[in-house]
């Protein structure tokens, strides 16, 4: 969020919701496009001792839905959040996971079922 509050300041936006002329053509022309920062940590959680599904799903859903308001309360109109690509696929995720964890294809299921 501190990037996008020091780009909206360089264009001459200050505050929570600036009326001014060129804030509305910023907010309304921004495309912002939350992406899948940090795919591989999520293999590693294959080598704690706790479920797969009870790390990441809930902490992460607050997180990212924080993160959304924040941009709506700004004025941003257009969001893409783009999704986990099926990290059970990795190489590091196929080398920690026990060999019983697998799909018909040979990747880590647990994973995949929670991406």
């Amino acid at each position: 969020m501190i990037w996008f509050n020091k780009f909206l300041e360089s264009q001459g936006c200050k505050g929570a919701v600036s009326s001014r002329h060129e804030c509305k053509a910023v907010r309304d022309d921004a495309l912002i496009w939350v992406g899948e920062i940090g795919v591989n940590d999520y293999a590693y959680i294959l080598d704690l001792p706790c479920q797969v599904t009870q790390l990441g799903s809930l902490q992460s859903i607050i997180c990212i839905t924080g993160f959304l308001q924040t941009l709506l309360k700004k004025g941003v109109k257009n969001i893409v959040v783009q999704g986990l690509p099926p990290t059970g696929c990795l190489p590091l995720a196929m080398a920690l996971a026990p060999v019983d964890d697998r799909d018909d294809l040979g990747r880590v299921k647990t994973l995949n079922n929670q991406s």
